[in-house]
């Protein structure tokens, strides 16, 4: 299970990285987890005892006693100096030879990580290298390599240095002879020995080709990191140098290592930044100091504790800048405090003289106000009196074209009366003259033609009538036309109750009907209507 969350967890965490580079939030987002990677840990140490416990024979003991020992070497120092005695009492006990040497190797590497340099080499040195296996050689080359690279860092720019790290370049040799050739470890080692040589350009190849196939949650990976931040440092690069030590410190904290550098390496480059950030330093030696606490390692408190000064430094120079940056806002807001408090007093000089003559503006504008509204409801009302006027107008000339029209066909009609009956008189044709003048009703012709000319006036003097009537009916009584007809019976009935004629006797001589019909039709249509009480006044006040 911790394999699985810790593989998904730096899957998302390297996508993130290869689009964007490491940053400072990715380092803060894995420290807030750092309480379930120790979690993770301890319960797989514990995993691993409860196996010892239930071993069955001492060759299965010293098999996880030495996982016990790699495990516990990174993460608590007490704890495994504990397991390596405990691995070397089991192996002596039962003549084990080769884990009585991997014992010592183990308890080599921590010494030399407490600072007991030479009795770390005394312990190697006390190994038989000729009975060794072939399998601990990696290990027995790079415990000496640890001891005697960690004497020259520790003694540099004394008279041993040089000595001290000739042997460490030898050790360095001797591991990449017993290592496979192209392996991701290989290629690191070989980056460590270009890096000694100050090779940096090899070494930085060399150490991306090593990185290539390590995963992040590996300790190989923090330290490959950490050798690419100080070749990156080396060829000038700082940013990629801060980059690469967020690497490794987010490499160190979801292993998790409790003995790691980077961390305390990115605190002090923090805090020497040309734009410290001090608070953030502050925050990551925090961390590297409960680490080493963690971890039980005195060398390592000495180093935090060595570093603590110079933050501290770089605290006292930002504050006395900001306390010189702060007198002098102070001085400049006190200059502008009695610029205000000399403007207040000519503005509030001003502002008087200014209400005095806004309450008279005031009143003006109030009685202008006043008079506007008045002006606007005047003109309104008189826009409405004259649209209603033009309206009225437009229906008079419109009935005035109507009567006009139609009482010019009339008078043509008996102009041609007159003719025929004049020309009937001369050609003596009495009985066809009496026959011509005597029908009471129109002809059908004479009715339609009656019809068509009394429609075509109307229309032309009401164009809307017939949408608007319609509007007035519910929707599925509504009148539709047949093709080619203007208007019908019922429509030229509500026309003439339209132009005033209300009684349906004058409708019925007008239109050649009997009474009762036209009586019937208005019945019928009123009957229509969505507003019966109201139906004829609506018709009339059609426009």
């Amino acid at each position: 299970m911790r394999t699985i969350l810790l593989t998904l967890f730096m899957a998302v965490v390297s996508t993130a990285f290869e689009s964007h580079g490491a940053s400072l939030d990715s380092l803060r987002a894995v420290l807030g987890q750092r309480s379930r990677y120790v979690d993770l840990k301890q319960r797989d140490l514990r995993k691993l005892k409860t196996q010892l416990h239930n071993a069955d024979t001492p060759q299965e003991e010293l098999l996880i006693l030495n996982s016990i020992c790699r495990e516990y070497s990174t993460f608590q120092f007490d704890s495994a100096m504990v397991y390596v005695d405990k691995m070397a009492d089991i192996a002596e006990r039962n003549n084990a030879r080769d884990y009585m040497e991997r014992a010592s190797i183990h308890k080599a590497f921590l010494l030399t990580t407490s600072g007991l340099f030479h009795e770390a080499i005394q312990t190697l040195d006390n190994v038989n290298r000729k009975n060794l296996p072939q399998s601990l050689l990696n290990d027995y080359f790079t415990a000496y390599e640890w001891a005697y690279g960690m004497l020259a860092e520790y003694s540099a720019r004394s008279e041993y240095s040089d000595g001290y790290y000739e042997k460490e370049k030898a050790y360095q040799d001797s591991i990449i002879s017993v290592l496979k050739p192209q392996s991701s470890e290989c290629y690191y080692w070989q980056a460590e020995k270009a890096y000694r040589a100050e090779k940096f350009n090899d070494a930085k190849s060399l150490y991306l080709r090593s990185l290539k196939d390590t995963p992040k949650n590996e300790r190989r990976y923090a330290q490959v990191a950490f050798g690419l931040a100080l070749t990156e440092l080396s060829l000038g690069d700082s940013s990629a140098y801060r980059n690469w030590l967020i690497e490794a410190a987010i490499s160190d904290q979801i292993c998790p290592l409790k003995e790691n550098l980077a961390i305390q390496e990115l605190a002090l480059e923090l805090s020497n930044d040309s734009n410290p950030d001090l608070e953030t330093a502050n925050d990551f030696l925090h961390v590297a100091l409960e680490d080493a606490m963690f971890y039980g390692n005195r060398l390592r408190l000495i180093e935090v504790s060595r570093k603590i000064p110079d933050i501290v430094r770089s605290y006292e120079i930002q504050l006395q800048r900001s306390n010189r940056n702060k007198s002098i806002v102070i001085y400049c807001m006190t200059a502008f405090a009695l610029l205000l408090v000399i403007a207040a007093f000519v503005v509030t000089r001003e502002h008087r003289k200014l209400t005095a003559s806004r309450k008279g503006l005031q009143q003006a504008n109030e009685e202008l106000k006043n008079a506007n509204a008045r002006i606007k409801s005047t003109n309104t009302k008189l826009e409405a009196t004259i649209a209603e006027v033009k309206n009225q107008k437009l229906v008079t000339e419109n009935c005035i074209t109507l009567f006009m029209e139609l009482t010019a066909a009339y008078i043509n009609k008996l102009n041609v009366f007159q003719a025929t009956v004049q020309r009937k008189i001369k050609a003596n044709q009495v009985e066809e003259l009496r026959r011509y003048s005597n029908p009471s009703r129109m002809t059908d012709a004479e009715a339609k033609e009656f019809f068509i000319n009394f429609d075509q006036a109307f229309l032309k003097a009401f164009p809307g009538f017939i949408d608007k009537f319609n509007a007035l009916l519910a929707e599925d009584k509504r009148i539709v036309l047949n093709e080619g007809e203007l208007m019908n019976i019922d429509l030229r009935i509500f026309a003439l109750i339209r132009l005033g004629i209300k009684d349906s006797s004058k409708i019925a001589v007008l239109l050649n009907y009997s009474p009762q019909t036209i009586y019937n039709h208005r019945s019928t249509i009123k009957g229509y209507a969505i507003n019966k009480d109201t139906f004829e006044s609506d018709v009339i006040h059609l426009n």
